[in-house]
């Protein structure tokens, strides 16, 4: 059994060395025993102008001490981008040995030391499943008083849990067999939804099987969610904009490869042909004229009033009306954006300033 923790950092020098302090008391990590339980702590810092990947060091020196069957590794890209930084860890600083990866963010806290044991459980013990998923915490929940703002906050984290299936990026376990297969391609936005996609699709080749990803029971973790409004605005544009780029890559695959599952294709293609997607992106924009979102994703909020039950069904209808004038500009703009091939500043992981 080999299990890697892999974190993915941009600039995480203040909040890192506590990340990895809890992950230090993880009880996860008190079976490695260098033989039949292998672990590997990878922190992948990509392109950072901090002081991230000697502070991850440090810290992994703290862990190793109290761990030491456990091997720690920093390995610094020079690019940034957190879909690149995963392609990096997945398919060249792991072995094909791996049986299962917890990829995590670098600013994350865990908030039970049994979580990524819990994570790990959760498939040993639903062989069909191939991603499990705890409970994201905002930070939040730790205020003793709440304004009007932070209300609404935590009423959209509770409407976006409803939804069956969820996968957040910050944290997650999956088979390393099944990861193996995927490739981020080059110009990808929100890299957790596409994957989501492919590996529930089983590579495209049927429709999405939600029941693929299970939350593992007693697993959570908390996170700093955007407070103020600007951050709250640019966060949703990156959200919409990247929504609509992996539906552009559904529809080019759907059209122009035959091969399912797509798996092997599609990696092929990104390792002899990076730029193929850039190229998918502008085509596809070209040929939309005026409006090139999805807009389906635009009643995302009003579809996942479904899934409640009880008194929670009208808050989720009170918020999806709520938020309906602000997600239509956030679609508004995040078109404009695009159409433009602007994506510069929609979020710290996007260093792209053109897709042109």
């Amino acid at each position: 059994m080999k299990i890697v923790i892999g974190l993915l950092a941009w600039n995480e020098e203040n909040s890192i060395a506590a990340t990895l302090a809890s992950l230090g008391a993880q009880s996860l990590l008190r079976r490695a025993d260098g033989e039949n339980f292998r672990i590997e702590i990878l922190v992948v810092p990509n392109g950072c102008t901090d002081a991230t990947p000697g502070v991850a060091a440090d810290a992994l020196l703290r862990v190793k001490a109290d761990f030491p069957e456990i091997s720690c590794r920093v390995e610094p890209l020079a690019e940034g981008g957190k879909s690149n930084a995963w392609n990096h860890l997945i398919h060249e600083f792991s072995g094909p040995d791996v049986d299962y990866f917890v990829m995590m963010d670098a600013d994350i806290e865990l908030l039970t030391p049994g979580t990524l044991e819990a994570l790990w459980m959760a498939l040993e013990n639903v062989p069909e499943a191939l991603i499990s998923t705890d409970f994201p915490v905002k930070h939040l929940t730790r205020k003793s008083r709440l304004s009007l703002l932070d209300r609404v906050l935590l009423g959209a984290g509770k409407m976006t849990r409803a939804t069956p299936g969820q996968l957040t990026g910050q944290l997650y376990c999956a088979r390393g067999s099944a990861l193996r297969q995927v490739w981020m391609p080059k110009g990808l936005i929100v890299e957790d939804g596409y994957l989501k996609q492919v590996l529930c699709t089983g590579g495209f080749s049927h429709p999405a099987d939600h029941s693929l990803i299970v939350r593992a029971e007693g697993a959570s973790h908390l996170f700093e969610c955007y407070t103020k409004l600007r951050d709250i605005w640019n966060h949703q544009i990156r959200q919409a904009i990247g929504h609509t780029l992996y539906t552009y890559l559904t529809k080019f695959v759907r059209a122009n490869i035959p091969e399912r599952p797509a798996f092997s294709t599609l990696l092929k293609m990104s390792r002899s042909d990076p730029e193929w997607f850039l190229r998918v992106i502008r085509e596809e924009v070209q040929a939309r004229g005026w409006w090139v979102m999805d807009t389906p994703s635009l009643l995302m909020r009003w579809r996942r009033v479904r899934f409640a039950k009880g008194p929670a069904k009208l808050k989720f209808l009170a918020l999806a009306a709520t938020a309906a004038p602000f997600d239509l500009a956030v679609f508004l703009v995040s078109n404009s954006r695009l159409r433009s091939g602007q994506v510069k500043g929609i979020w710290k992981d996007t260093r792209t300033t053109s897709l042109s």
